[in-house]
């Protein structure tokens, strides 16, 4: 029912504007071109983040599991694993921190 409808002056004059400006020959834009393109676009926001309240409650379990292993309350199996877990932990700290300057480098790279 709607193709009934006579078409409108706009939208006869929008159909004749995008039949001529699709009958042009189609050429690549140039890097100058590109380059204006991209600097007229507004900067894109990066959330900053939050990366110590992250890492708080873990740092606070880590620290109540060192508590309670020193304390002597635990059973012996819990606190050889707590302290092996303790090891773990400061021994893959430097790697963690190198992977999160190593990806911000990258993300501020791009």
């Amino acid at each position: 029912m709607a193709d009934d409808l006579p078409y409108s002056d706009e939208e006869i004059e929008l159909s004749e504007s995008l039949r001529r400006a699709m009958a042009g020959p189609d050429h690549p834009l140039t890097a100058a071109q590109t380059a204006r393109i991209v600097a007229s676009l507004p900067a894109r926001p990066v959330a900053k983040e939050r990366v110590l309240w992250a890492l708080l409650p873990a740092a606070a379990c880590l620290t109540l599991a060192i508590a309670g292993a020193l304390s002597g309350v635990v059973p012996a199996q819990v606190r050889e694993l707590t302290i092996a877990l303790t090891v773990g932990n400061l021994v893959l700290s430097p790697v963690a921190a190198l992977a999160l300057v190593w990806r911000r480098r990258l993300q501020h790279a791009i």
